[in-house]
């Protein structure tokens, strides 16, 4: 947004001044050419701010994706967690069975 406050500086300081003072710009640059040039750098900075945000929201989406597996990964690692612990659970509940049939 800087940029963006020192073009319009920068073409207030172009329309207020005579045309005699326009090396500012560009030494021996004619003010329809200075226009042009004003007008692509504006648009330049439209389109840096554009893709700056898609990349924010590009990188927030990922992060949220990742979040989402990350949980669910938990889930699946708990759940694994509890199942092996019955498991384990059962199988000395067997043992003690087959020891008592002894």
């Amino acid at each position: 947004m800087l940029l963006s406050n020192a073009v319009t500086q920068a073409k207030k300081k172009y329309w207020e001044s005579d045309t005699s003072s326009i090396s500012f710009v560009a030494p021996n640059m004619s003010p329809r050419s200075a226009e042009k040039r004003v007008r692509v750098l504006e648009e330049a900075i439209y389109r840096n701010g554009e893709l700056k945000r898609q990349l924010f929201q590009a990188d927030e989406d990922c992060r949220a994706n990742l979040r989402k597996k990350s949980a669910t990964f938990i889930a699946w690692q708990n759940a694994y967690d509890e199942l092996k612990e019955n498991h384990l659970r059962l199988k000395s509940r067997h043992r003690r069975k087959v020891c008592l049939k002894w």
